[in-house]
């Protein structure tokens, strides 16, 4: 009998155990998810605060038409006041300038390139050492991949075209780097070109496959020797893209975050990055080229300038924050405005 009685307080006391560790467990969720949206919240909230553009011009392109999907946009290291775009897949192999009035400047067919899915530019060093330092190139990005299933990218090196009267017409040698990255296949919206010569490749972050780790764009670096001899490279030369680090963390999600251009100032010190709805503009290292860790980027909203689908950014003068923007569509302008630069 005594037996029988201590068993049945045992069991009393497990079932009060158990609805114990239920209840606390309960208690806990219910924390986690109270955090998690009031992390939310907060994320909401610097979002709402974000300053929109100032000082925004509004130019109409003297020829829109031929520039329908303008996907990124470049400012010329030789000619400030010039800017370069190109079009998206399904397009020609061309490369136009416009300057800061909207006025036509060039059209330039690039001998041996091909446009399977043309999404990034940049104009930068032509080479590590030399002469080839001191020059100027266009870089022309065939490097998006929507499915992430392209075994190999490609880029295309031009030097800086010299004719900019109007209306200028003609074709450009190129040279040609066939990409693969250190992991896996990425698509990719965003290049620069550091001060070394380096080409830095940014992800865009989508988050629409499913099982794949896309929480953060992925910063991936080419370095300018694999140019072969810091000049040239030719038909078959290929590089390696290694991960050397993530974009530093800022706020908004969605579109907000979905990476669609970049550019470096001309004095190298900063870093505009930009996705459909925003500009983020983060300090660079001056040894790795690198967004510098630690400095908060300063953020832009360009909800307000009614983009179709604004995906191109590039510095204009040095850096104080004054930037051109270009979208998709036949009859988008450009547009030129202020954001604001990090303090250092």
């Amino acid at each position: 009998m005594a037996a029988l009685l201590l068993a049945l307080l045992a069991a009393c006391g497990s079932g009060a155990s158990d609805r114990t560790d239920q209840g606390g467990a309960r208690q806990a969720t219910r924390r986690r998810a109270g955090d998690q949206k009031g992390k939310g919240k907060k994320a909401k909230a610097k979002a709402d605060t974000v300053p929109a553009a100032t000082a925004v011009v509004t130019l109409r392109l003297a020829e829109p038409l031929a520039t329908l999907e303008r996907s990124a946009a470049a400012v010329s290291a030789v000619a400030p006041d010039v800017v370069y775009t190109i079009n998206d897949s399904g397009h020609d192999a061309d490369l136009f300038a416009f300057d800061t009035t909207g006025a036509h400047r060039g059209r330039w067919t690039i001998r041996g390139a091909r446009n399977r899915d043309w999404e990034a530019l940049a104009v930068g060093v032509c080479g590590e050492r030399g002469a080839a330092r001191a020059a100027s190139c266009v870089y022309v990005g065939d490097v998006g991949d929507n499915e992430r299933q392209r075994t190999a990218l490609e880029i295309y090196r031009i030097a800086e075209p010299l004719g900019r009267a109007g209306g200028t017409r003609g074709a450009l040698q190129s040279t040609v780097l066939s990409v693969r990255f250190s992991d896996r296949a990425h698509n990719v919206e965003a290049m620069y070109v550091a001060a070394d010569g380096a080409i830095i490749l940014i992800t865009k972050v989508s988050g629409h496959l499913v099982g794949v780790d896309d929480e953060r764009p992925r910063l991936y670096r080419i370095p300018a020797s694999a140019w072969t001899d810091g000049t040239s490279a030719t038909a078959g030369t290929s590089a390696i893209a290694a991960l050397v680090d993530s974009l530093p963390e800022f706020p908004g999600g969605g579109r907000k975050r979905m990476v669609t251009d970049a550019a470096r100032s001309a004095d190298g010190r900063f870093l505009a990055v930009r996705t459909y709805t925003w500009v983020a503009t983060f300090p660079l290292d001056s040894a790795s080229g690198l967004p510098r860790r630690g400095v908060a980027p300063a953020l832009c909203a360009l909800d307000a300038l009614a983009e179709r689908q604004g995906e191109g950014v590039g510095f204009l003068g040095g850096s104080g924050g004054r930037v051109v923007l270009t979208s998709e569509g036949g009859e988008e302008p450009l547009r030129l405005a202020t954001c604001p630069v990090p303090m250092r």
